[in-house]
């Protein structure tokens, strides 16, 4: 695994747990009543997917997701295969935006990590084809508009 989101994880492992058993408490539930969805962007998501290997050890009977966006590849193949023992991959999604360069399909995460490292992701990818990798910002004033601008045909 991603030595840097090891650390990340290690970082936060225990207050995460703490937090859950806190929850758990307050709303008299057991962890076999827990329902899990892990999310996060880039860093936080590749964060959520290191943590399924812990939390399915710990609350073995509790439902986990996990849904990413951009998130960094962090496994190698022995430890994707570690996870989806653990879970079903479609169970794990990774929404991945992909860079269309002269008729080429390029994922703008992943292309280092694979090269250098190795790294895959765990889990199903879902792609996202964008024509250029410079973003263009879209002023919106209120959550009727960002429907409006996510929606439109590009």
């Amino acid at each position: 695994m991603h030595k840097g989101v090891l650390d990340a994880l290690h970082s936060s492992y225990d207050e995460v747990l703490e937090e859950i058993d806190s929850y758990a408490s307050r709303k008299g539930l057991s962890m076999d009543d827990m329902k899990f969805l892990l999310t996060g962007h880039g860093l936080g998501g590749s964060i959520s997917a290191a943590f399924v290997p812990s939390l399915k050890m710990k609350f073995q009977n509790s439902a986990l997701y996990v849904l990413t966006y951009g998130a960094p590849t962090i496994f190698n193949a022995t430890a994707v295969a570690a996870v989806h023992k653990e879970m079903p991959s479609e169970d794990m999604v990774n929404l991945v935006t992909r860079l269309k360069n002269k008729n080429k399909v390029y994922d703008q995460v992943v292309v280092f990590s694979q090269k250098a490292y190795g790294f895959i992701r765990a889990g199903m990818n879902v792609f996202i084809d964008v024509e250029s990798s410079v973003g263009r910002a879209v002023p919106v004033n209120s959550i009727e508009e960002i429907g409006r601008a996510s929606c439109r045909e590009r």
